[in-house]
């Protein structure tokens, strides 16, 4: 009898402990700490709860004694320490807050939101190593967070005493440092703060990638600056490339060189029913073509571009073309204009390509003025002023293509700009359509 009842009472005691603390769960759960604390008076989930409220509503003392009870329920229990750090934050005790969050982060590293409280604590006490350092962290373990990370990198990194501290983050290699640097790139106009990175990480022992420099590259030519954009590209090719690229005004018009995706080599894009690709002329020629061939439909085409820095003067763009069947209303046309976004004018262009003919030579000339002509572009385009015009189908292809200097006549007068319905097409007027994936200056 005696052991069936202290069975029973042990049994009783299992039940409403498991019934208290399960109804104390569900009431901590619910956001309701004090009926949570009457079921449970250790309930460390709620007693942070109330730690917490406390604190917000100005009761420190309170909240100083509820948080340390949830210390006492759960030594482990990283957010009361948290509370605490508020706290002290609060009372004006700035040094004993920081040191708090930091025993609460790294007790729960996992925490985004505390994390980057700690960075936060960390800027306002001057521990910019230590912030770049969890930001890094915050990076590689919470992706989700990076384009907010990396506006707070970019802000660093434009204070030339702060730079070399992210420089040396960056030196690590750290699995985000490429899609940071592509940020930076899209977030601020002025290039220097990627350009001071960019030139401290040659140095380092791990330079900058060829994507990385590509993507510098690109900046520097969309913000006009075009002979430094020149200049870094020069730096990234090995001596024999350089050397033909300096011999020539038009570079790799022969088409045997390996692109290198920059805007100073030919920049080839996709195209939905468009295939374009380089290749061997004919089976018994070694020289390379240029081969682009429409499946048929409409399409926007202007994919394949050259960036060029043609000193002002007189020129001429000569090559080879042969066609196959190519239907198109108005043709296909090598396009050129000044690149300036001020003074975006049309130099000139071939006639269009249209029907089928073997190969056969092209040419025509046209004037670098000395005004806001800086850099060039040098487009494969479709000569199209509606939508209509924009239905093509066949072959086309083109090699041996170069730019040669030529002397004026003198009689000669420098070419006007082109009319309003000879600008290079753009994306985004009524007839042009929706444009796709066309690669970028």
């Amino acid at each position: 009898m005696v052991l069936a009842g202290a069975l029973a009472a042990v049994a009783l005691w299992l039940l409403w402990a498991v019934l208290s603390s399960g109804l104390s769960a569900r009431f901590a759960a619910e956001g309701e700490p004090e009926r949570a604390l009457f079921w449970q008076s250790d309930n460390s989930d709620a007693l942070v709860q109330l730690a917490r409220r406390d604190a917000e509503q100005g009761q420190l003392d309170a909240a100083r004694r509820s948080a340390l009870a949830a210390l006492r329920a759960d030594p482990l229990e990283y957010r009361a320490l948290d509370v605490l750090s508020d706290i002290a934050r609060r009372s004006g005790d700035p040094g004993q807050a920081d040191t708090l969050m930091r025993l609460a982060a790294a007790r729960m590293f996992h925490d985004s939101g505390l994390q980057a409280r700690l960075v936060a604590s960390m800027l306002e006490q001057g521990d910019i190593e230590g912030a770049i350092y969890r930001t890094d962290v915050l990076a590689r373990t919470y992706p989700e967070l990076q384009p907010d990370l990396f506006k707070l990198l970019a802000a660093l990194a434009a204070s030339p005493q702060i730079r070399p501290l992210v420089e040396a983050r960056l030196a690590l290699d750290p699995p985000w440092r490429s899609a940071f640097l592509a940020s930076l790139v899209q977030q601020q106009p002025d290039t220097s703060t990627i350009t001071a990175l960019i030139n401290g990480l040659q140095t380092s022992n791990a330079p900058p990638t060829e994507a990385e420099k590509l993507n510098y590259i690109a900046q520097l030519v969309r913000a006009a600056k075009y002979e430094a954009a020149h200049d870094f590209w020069l730096g990234t090719l090995d001596g024999e490339t350089r050397a033909l690229v300096e011999r020539s005004l038009l570079v790799n018009g022969d088409f045997k060189q390996k692109n290198d995706g920059s805007p100073f080599f030919w920049q080839i894009g996709k195209l939905p029913n468009v295939d374009i690709r380089i290749m061997r002329k004919n089976f018994r020629d070694e020289d390379n073509a240029l081969r682009v061939e429409f499946m048929g439909g409409r399409v926007n085409f202007q994919h394949v571009i050259q960036t060029l820095l043609l000193p002002p003067g007189s020129y001429e763009l000569q090559g080879q073309v042969s066609m196959t069947r190519l239907k198109v209303e108005r043709g296909l046309v090598w396009r050129l204009y000044c690149l300036d976004p001020q003074a975006r004018r049309m130099l000139g262009q071939t006639s269009g390509f249209s029907g089928s003919s073997p190969w056969t030579g092209f040419k025509f000339e046209f004037v670098v003025p000395d005004d806001k002509c800086a850099a060039q572009r040098l487009d494969l385009v479709l000569n199209a002023k509606t939508n209509l015009d924009r239905e093509i189908s066949g072959r086309i292809e083109f090699s041996n293509m170069r730019i040669d200097r030529v002397e004026p006549a003198a009689d000669d007068a420098p070419q006007d700009a082109a009319p309003q319905d000879a600008a290079p097409q753009d994306a985004g007027s009524k007839d042009a359509g929706p444009q796709e994936a066309a690669p970028q200056p």
